[in-house]
């Protein structure tokens, strides 16, 4: 709980806001869709990322997010963690 708070802290966040799952859901969703289009388009790079896994792992992050709607604190911990692996890999 300890990093979680942390985070929040950091990110200067003392609550979900209403619609933050949503909007959450939302933006994992392009994600995959992005990736999926430029596949189709032709850019290697996607294809690459998606023979990686990254695509199976953007689902199952949002099979996670709607899990956790329910549980505030495994969504605090998935934020944390998605966002933690999205800083470092990118």
């Amino acid at each position: 709980m300890q990093k979680i708070g942390v985070f929040f802290e950091a990110y200067g966040l003392k609550r979900i806001e209403k619609g933050f799952l949503e909007m959450l859901l939302l933006r994992v969703e392009a994600l995959c869709k992005i990736m999926k289009r430029n596949v189709k388009e032709g850019e290697r790079v996607f294809q690459r990322m998606i023979d990686e896994g990254h695509y199976d792992h953007y689902q199952e992050d949002l099979r996670f997010i709607n899990m956790g709607k329910s549980g505030f604190k495994r969504v605090c911990q998935f934020l944390f963690y998605w966002l933690y692996c999205s800083h470092f890999n990118s």
